[in-house]
């Protein structure tokens, strides 16, 4: 139940730090929950998360950022129930990311493209989304295997699904 607007460059920015952790561990962002977040007006990122396993988002509202999630080698992490919506490239972003579930979300009016998966990003699962009003593509998938796209509503999209 955070509000996080106008940030000149992130709302919120996960990484693994050149630290070594205080605790066992090998020091990657993991098994948080953000839940009912309001993120808007981020420069760069709504989200970036980088290094960062096993997060859930959800129930969250990513309105008008310059990118809204980008998702950077990281694995496991879930996107459920959340708003993503008038960003200015990208919806979500996912990167060198594997075994992400991205399901139930309204992405709508984010640039280019709703959902973008590239550089060896498999096993995504996204589903029973809505996905609408992107100049390009809904879904562009490149460079990435055994993605699973069903269930998902397409509203408006210069191409609905790209691979």
């Amino acid at each position: 139940d955070n509000q996080l607007i106008d940030n000149s460059q992130y709302g919120l920015y996960f990484f693994k730090g050149s630290d070594a952790p205080t605790e066992p561990g090998d020091g990657r962002p993991k098994l948080n929950q953000f839940l009912r977040n309001h993120v808007e007006g981020s420069g760069i990122y709504g989200i970036k998360l980088k290094g960062a396993d096993d997060n859930l988002f959800q129930e969250n509202e990513l309105i008008d950022n310059g990118s809204t999630l980008l998702i950077e080698a990281a694995v496991r992490n879930q996107f459920e129930n959340n708003l993503i919506q008038d960003n200015d490239a990208v919806g979500i972003t996912l990167s060198a990311a594997t075994d992400h579930v991205i399901n139930n979300n309204r992405i709508i009016s984010n640039g280019d493209t709703g959902v973008y998966l590239k550089n060896s990003s498999h096993r995504a699962q996204i589903t029973n989304n809505h996905i609408e009003d992107h100049r390009k593509f809904g879904i562009r998938i490149t460079g990435s295997t055994d993605v699973v796209t069903t269930g998902n509503t397409f509203v408006n999209n210069g191409i609905n699904i790209d691979s």
